[in-house]
């Protein structure tokens, strides 16, 4: 059995909280089990609910059953920004990792995004995005070639508010998010 596994079942890693944004949609069910089906668990889960949906408290008892301290947080608020920042002021974890309500994440995402923030603590990581479905989605990321880049590019931005991680020391150095701007959160 691996060391903080769960009946023989994925890794949990209590380091990391994952924190999703949600307007209440069904695809939700679909990305917690997602991150279920992963090889690593996080410890936490927060998931910040901007709708009035009774069904997401039941989708997050799946991920409780497997050890995952998982976190209903209404809020009246609107905005990815404001609901990730109510996800960052509840984490208590070393390293947060963000993704969408509408994302499905690798079954290694969650142990590579661990990794990563391991090694670079002080970085901002991101990864691959892709739409998956017919709605028109604002940023993709396809590219499978690690990069790194020291300061903010000029013509794309590759960081993906759908798949990001960060250390939580991090944030509380550089600050929350922009709650203001809301023309193109998912690239803040």
């Amino acid at each position: 059995m691996v060391a903080g596994a769960v009946g023989g079942g994925p890794s949990l890693r209590h380091d990391i909280t994952v924190i999703i944004p949600t307007v209440g949609r069904s695809i939700l069910r679909r990305c917690l089990r997602s991150i279920a089906d992963g090889s690593h668990l996080p410890g936490q889960i927060i998931v910040v609910d901007q709708s009035s949906n009774p069904e997401i408290r039941e989708w997050l008892s799946d991920l409780q059953v497997l050890g995952v301290e998982a976190k209903h947080l209404p809020s009246s608020q609107t905005g990815k920004a404001a609901a990730v920042n109510r996800g960052v002021e509840c984490a208590d974890t070393e390293f947060i990792a963000i993704t969408d309500d509408d994302c499905l994440v690798a079954p290694d995402w969650l142990r590579n995004m661990r990794a990563h923030l391991k090694n670079r603590p002080g970085a901002v990581v991101t990864g691959r995005v892709e739409a998956a479905g017919d709605e028109a989605v604002p940023m993709v990321v396809t590219s499978l070639a690690p990069a790194t880049y020291s300061r903010p590019r000029l013509k794309f931005d590759t960081l993906s508010g759908g798949n990001m991680g960060v250390a939580l020391s991090v944030m509380k150095q550089v600050g929350l998010l922009d709650e203001e701007l809301r023309c193109s959160e998912d690239g803040e």
